[in-house]
Parts: C-alpha cells; structure tokens; sequence
C-alpha cells in the first residue's frame, strides 16, 4: 500500500528490443506506459468528467515528456494511416526514440518525489489549468488543507513562493505559451 509520505517508485520505461517485439507492439506499450505515468502522478482527487478534461488538456497542451511521446505516437498514427499505410519514416522513430530518453530522464527526477507532493502539484496545476492566479491556488490548497496554514510555532507559513516556482513550471511546460527547441 502507497503512502502520501512514499517516494515514488514508477517502474522503469520499457525497453525496445527488436529481436523479441515489433516497432509498433513496442509503441503500444510506450503508449500504455505513458498513460501509468499520467495516473500515477497526476490523475487522483478529481471527479471523473474534471479528470478526463485535465487528462485532455495535458496530453494537448503539456511538454513533460509523457505527453510528448503520446502526442507523437498519436500525430504520426493520423499521419501514416493518411499518406503511408503505417509506415514510420526512420527520422520519425528516431524522434520518437530521442523523446523516451527525456522520459527516462524526467522519471529519474520524479522518482525523488513523495505521493503528497506530486498530488498537491497536480490540484496545482488543474488550478492553473483554470486559470487561478498563484495566490488562488496557494489560498485554495490551504483552505483544503492539502497545505498548513500554520507552523509548529503558529507562525504563518508563506507557500505562495513554492506555488509562484511550481506555475513557473507549468508555464515551462506549456506547449503553447513557450515551445521547446531541440
């Protein structure tokens, strides 16, 4: 049983081995995967219609790796079913392949990460995804008491710098708002 005070402990990204499985039985369990990564660290708390739309949203519009992989796997699907009766072109592959080693590497950092802060950063980011400012959401987690108003000495504690960094990200990993290069 996981518990919110658990680091994580994602499994590792499957490994293409060509002489065992085909490119495209290997995609599937890419995609499959990537979908584990979404439920484990950011699909939990919310009600299933605001779960789906978030699942949406960050498959459209997120630059973490997971959806990277799914919205290429997906885009080269329309793509080859269109033009090239399924045929992956080998520069497509190769990005594909250049994408799961980011994955690899992101999973690394995710892995140092508890269950309690990846949940909070999730209803963070579902926040942000609204449109809250990072005051709102830094009121909002409190007045769920995913975060403590308090500390051990009654002292108010100021979450509003963590939230402010944590929007920063989101905004680093928004498609739209500032495209990677490679």
């Amino acid at each position: 049983m996981k518990k919110e005070t658990d680091k994580l402990q994602l499994k590792a990204v499957p490994i293409f081995k060509a002489q065992e499985t085909t490119l495209f039985e290997y995609i599937k369990k890419i995609e499959i995967y990537c979908i584990y990564i979404h439920n484990e660290i950011k699909d939990f708390g919310f009600e299933i219609v605001d779960s789906k739309l978030f699942y949406r949203y960050l498959c459209r519009m997120s630059y973490e790796p997971q959806y990277r992989v799914l919205r290429h796997i997906n885009m080269r699907k329309i793509h080859y079913r269109e033009i090239k009766n399924g045929i992956w072109d080998a520069e497509d592959v190769a990005e594909l392949f250049s994408i799961i080693e980011d994955l690899k590497s992101y999973l690394k950092s995710l892995n140092q990460k508890t269950y309690k802060s990846l949940h909070i950063r999730a209803i963070a980011e579902a926040y942000y995804m609204d449109g809250l400012s990072t005051k709102e959401i830094t009121e909002s987690l409190i007045k769920l008491k995913l975060l403590p108003e308090y500390d051990d000495k009654n002292n108010p504690i100021d979450h509003l710098r963590t939230i402010t960094r944590w929007v920063k990200d989101f905004k680093n990993h928004d498609v739209l708002v500032k495209p990677k290069e490679h």
